[in-house]
């Protein structure tokens, strides 16, 4: 059971990393989330979900990520890989 929750809690803390460099990266190019969703292709609801963490977002959203935000390889490393 501990390693269990040893789990959990070290998802969550790579959860809330996730969350918040894209969510920052999204807020301060002042790009709300409807937006992003259709830059992506996808509903607000999926982006919302992927944002939080609660699903992972495809390689060709990362790399749409990458396009519209002009991130190099290593900060798209840092935002989903760190």
């Amino acid at each position: 059971m501990k390693s269990y929750l040893t789990n959990v809690k070290k998802w969550r803390k790579e959860e809330s990393k996730l969350t918040s460099k894209l969510k920052s990266l999204r807020v301060l190019n002042n790009i709300n989330q409807d937006r992003m969703a259709e830059l992506l292709g996808i509903g607000k609801t999926t982006y919302v979900f992927k944002e939080n963490g609660k699903k992972e977002f495809k390689l060709s959203e990362v790399k749409k990520i990458k396009e519209i935000f002009n991130l190099s390889s290593s900060e798209v490393e840092q935002i989903f890989f760190d």
